[in-house]
């Protein structure tokens, strides 16, 4: 005969309550055992940054970013990735060097349209919204892009007269003239001559008015289209403005956004410090200093200066007189004189395309921002 069993509810209350305890503890060990096991901690500087990378609310915006740089002309990706392709700025200014401020705007132009209802030829209109010195401005280009397939349908042997004037005060000013042929698809380019800085760099902040005219062999003039020449929204003619610019918008970084990314390289940087002056690759996010309108580059090797200064200064530290001297002094008079220190003696420029807040792209070298050796000073 079995008993039946009775149960003070009490009793399983206090039951469920210490399984609940049990399973919770026996789960909190597994997990800091799957911690342990892969090396873990809340400590680990590199956990930290895998972590801040997953989790970067600039995600997006870096893809967003990268979109609209190659969402540009394919022109102005070029320039960008192929500084043979961008313009010669010695032969513009033979007093320029390698390291010199150059700046490229690229502004599309804002509206197309025929002067009258019958009249073929084209009106441009740009609005560059720079402001800049007659000295600055060092030449200017218009690009129009020509289709393929409308050009497939031109005959073999025929020439197109293309001319491009500017309209100052109801005047227009011829200030170039090309002859183009069946051949010759992609991006166009007019390089217009002085007339048009002289008449123009005072008035970059306004609208400019360009017209585009297209002459058959018979000197007819024909709608432009009829060559390949687009200027609607889908394919915006560009005008480019080379400079050469004091303009330092660039150079004010954005502090607030700059983390101490060197924390992980403390113990190398510890043991270079110890060795004799030389020049370290290192990267960084140019965005993050200088803000979300850069679109290209992401990334750029900057480099550092790090190591000693010691006496005898030899030539492999790349010593200037005067470091000598002041190491000479600093052994001599221990304590009142400063060792030389390690730091960049020459640079390298870095190409920076941007998109500014009316739409226009830029392009400028920036000077003295890549270290490329190190010596004592």
């Amino acid at each position: 005969m079995m008993m039946k069993a009775n149960f003070n509810p009490v009793f399983l209350i206090f039951m469920t309550f210490i399984t609940l305890i049990l399973t919770t503890l026996s789960y909190q060990h597994d997990i800091s055992d799957k911690i342990s096991n892969h090396q873990i901690s809340s400590n680990d500087d590199e956990f930290n940054t895998n972590l801040d990378r997953l989790t970067s609310p600039n995600q997006l915006s870096d893809r967003l970013q990268q979109n609209q740089f190659q969402s540009m002309p394919q022109f102005m990706q070029d320039m960008y990735q192929n500084p043979n392709t961008a313009y010669d700025y010695k032969a513009l200014d033979p007093k320029s060097d390698k390291n010199s401020m150059s700046r490229i705007i690229f502004a599309p132009h804002i509206e197309s349209f025929s002067k009258t209802s019958f009249s073929k030829d084209e009106v441009l209109l740009f609005r560059p919204s720079v402001n800049l010195k007659s000295n600055e401005v060092m030449g200017m280009d218009l690009r129009v892009f020509r289709d393929q397939e409308i050009i497939k349908s031109m005959p073999d042997n025929n020439t197109y007269q293309v001319t491009i004037y500017q309209i100052i005060d109801h005047n227009e000013i011829m200030v170039c003239q090309l002859e183009l042929k069946r051949k010759g698809n992609g991006w166009i380019t007019f390089q217009l001559h002085d007339l048009v800085l002289q008449q123009s760099y005072q008035n970059l902040s306004r609208i400019l008015h360009f017209k585009l005219s297209v002459r058959n062999t018979k000197m007819e003039v024909i709608p432009s289209s009829q060559i390949g020449l687009l200027t609607s929204t889908t394919s915006p003619a560009y005008l480019l403005i080379y400079s050469k610019s004091s303009d330092q918008r660039f150079t004010k970084p954005i502090y607030s956004h700059i983390k101490h990314h060197l924390r992980a390289k403390k113990s190398i940087l510890s043991k270079l410090k110890k060795r004799r002056c030389q020049l370290v690759v290192d990267e960084v996010n140019l965005k993050m200093i200088y803000g979300k309108t850069i679109l290209a580059p992401q990334n750029f090797e900057y480099n550092f200066c790090v190591g000693r200064c010691k006496f005898p200064l030899t030539g492999r530290m790349n010593a200037t007189n005067h470091a000598i001297v002041q190491t000479l002094m600093f052994v001599k008079k221990a304590g009142n004189v400063p060792n030389a220190c390690c730091a960049p003696i020459s640079f390298s420029k870095l190409r920076v395309i941007s998109r500014n807040e009316d739409g226009t792209f830029e392009m400028r070298h920036m000077r003295d921002i890549v270290a490329e050796s190190c010596g004592c000073q």
